[in-house]
C-alpha cells in the first residue's frame, strides 16, 4: 500500500510535518509506504532521507505561474495512485484543485485532511464546502472546528468523516530535570522565569503580542524570552525586538529538532495565535508538564490537562503578563501528564493504528 501525502514541506518545524512523521514512525507495518508531493525546492527537507530510506518517493510540484502545465504534471503523478491513497493535507482553498485533478486521474481513494481553522468562515469557503464533500472519499480533521471550517456542519453526518488526533510520542516529551539543568546552564539561566514560544514565525501566530507580553512580564519578575522557529515574519520580529530593546533578554533558536529537550527549560509556553487547527506544540508542552497560556481562538479540544490556560486577546498584554506571573511555576512536572494525554487520544502509537486500520479499510 502506498499513500501520497500532499501539502507538507518536509521541514522540521511544521505542525503538519510533525503529524505525518509521528504517524509514519509509529506505523510498524512494512506493507505501507508514504510518498510526498511538496513545493518546488522543498524536496530535500529535513525528513527527506528518512522517507527515501523507507522506500518513499518525493515529487516536487506546485502551482507556479503556468497553472495548466502544473495540472498536467500533477495528473500524471496522481494516475500512479489509482489503486492507492491520496492524502491531501489542506490549510488553504487551492488544495481542492489537487482533489479534483486526482479524481479526474481515476483515483478511488481521496482523503481531505484539514489542520486549520481561521475563525469565521468566509464566503469562498462556504462555496467550497459542498465541493469538498463531493470530491473527497474520506474526511479527516484535527479538531471539530477545523472540520466545520472546511467541510461544513453536514460533514458530521457523514460516516466517512473521522476526527484524527494530532498525536505525539508522549514518552519522548516527559519532563527530565537533568535535561532542564543542562539547558539552563548552557544558556546561563539562573533564577529567571523563562517564557517560551515554539512555532512558525508567521502572522497568524501573533508573535508581536508575545513580545508585548514579555515586555510587561519583566515588570513583575526577572525573565527571559526564548523563540523557537523560523518563517517569513522573522525579519519583522527581529526589528520589533530591537525597537522594544529586549535583545539582551531574548534568545532566538531558529528551527530545531530537539523541541522535547528545550521545553524542559521553559517555565511557561505562550501561544496567542489568531487561529490554529489545534496547536500540536500544546500537546507536546502538556506532556512535559509545562503551563501553557493560549488565546481563546485555539480549539478547546487541545485541553487534555489543567495546564492549558485560555485567555482573551482583547484583554491585552498587561493582563496576560499579570496572569502568567500570578500562575507561577509548576513544581510537579511528572509522568501524570503523559497518562492524561494517552487517555485523551494523543498517543502516537495508538493513533497510528487507528489511521492504519482506516487506510486498510479504504482500499480493502
Amino acid at each position: 500500500m502506498r499513500v501520497l501525502h500532499i501539502g507538507s514541506t518536509l521541514e522540521v518545524a511544521g505542525g503538519i510535518e510533525s503529524f505525518i512523521m509521528n504517524l509514519y514512525v509509529n506505523i510498524k507495518e512494512e506493507t505501507i509506504i508514504f510518498d510526498f508531493m511538496v513545493k518546488n525546492g522543498h524536496g530535500e527537507g529535513y525528513y527527506a532521507n528518512y522517507i527515501r530510506k523507507k522506500g518513499g518517493q518525493i515529487f516536487e510540484s506546485d502551482w507556479g505561474n503556468n497553472i495548466f502545465s502544473r495540472m498536467i504534471d500533477k495528473w500524471r503523478i496522481y494516475k500512479r495512485y489509482k489503486k492507492d491513497i491520496i492524502h491531501i493535507h489542506t490549510n488553504c482553498g487551492i488544495r481542492i484543485l489537487d482533489g479534483i485533478i486526482a479524481k479526474l486521474a481515476g483515483c478511488r481513494c481521496i482523503i481531505f485532511h484539514t489542520h486549520t481553522c481561521k475563525g469565521i468562515v468566509p464566503v469562498k469557503y462556504r462555496i467550497l464546502q459542498p465541493i469538498y464533500r463531493i470530491i473527497g472519499d474520506y474526511f479527516f480533521s484535527c479538531s471539530l472546528n477545523a472540520a466545520r471550517y472546511f467541510f461544513g456542519e453536514k460533514i458530521f453526518c457523514n460516516e466517512k468523516y473521522h476526527l484524527i488526533h494530532n498525536a505525539i510520542d508522549v514518552n519522548k516529551y516527559k519532563f527530565n530535570n537533568e535535561m532542564r539543568k543542562f539547558y539552563r546552564d548552557k544558556f546561563n539561566i539562573r533564577d529567571e522565569y523563562i517564557l517560551g514560544f515554539v512555532g512558525r514565525m508567521s502572522k497568524e501566530k501573533n508573535i508581536p503580542f508575545v513580545l508585548d507580553v514579555f515586555l510587561e512580564l519583566q515588570k513583575y519578575q526577572k525573565a527571559r524570552l526564548i523563540l523557537v522557529g523560523d518563517g517569513e515574519e522573522k525579519d519583522n520580529i527581529l526589528q520589533l525586538i530591537k525597537d522594544k530593546k529586549i535583545e539582551q533578554n531574548t534568545i532566538l533558536m531558529g528551527e530545531i529538532d530537539n523541541v522535547n529537550e528545550v521545553l524542559t527549560m521553559f517555565d511557561g509556553l505562550i501561544l496567542p495565535s489568531d487561529y490554529e487547527g489545534l496547536g500540536i506544540v500544546l500537546i507536546e508542552a502538556q506532556a512535559s508538564g509545562l503551563p501553557c497560556y493560549v488565546s481563546n481562538h485555539i480549539p478547546h479540544e487541545v485541553k487534555a490537562t489543567l495546564l492549558i490556560h485560555f485567555l482573551e486577546l482583547e484583554d491585552g498584554a498587561e493582563a496576560w503578563a499579570k496572569y502568567i506571573f500570578q500562575s507561577g511555576i509548576n513544581e510537579n512536572r511528572g509522568d501524570g501528564y503523559t497518562c492524561e494525554l494517552k487517555k485523551a487520544g494523543y498517543n502516537a502509537v495508538s493513533e497510528a493504528k487507528v489511521v492504519f486500520d482506516l487506510y486498510n479499510k479504504m482500499i480493502g
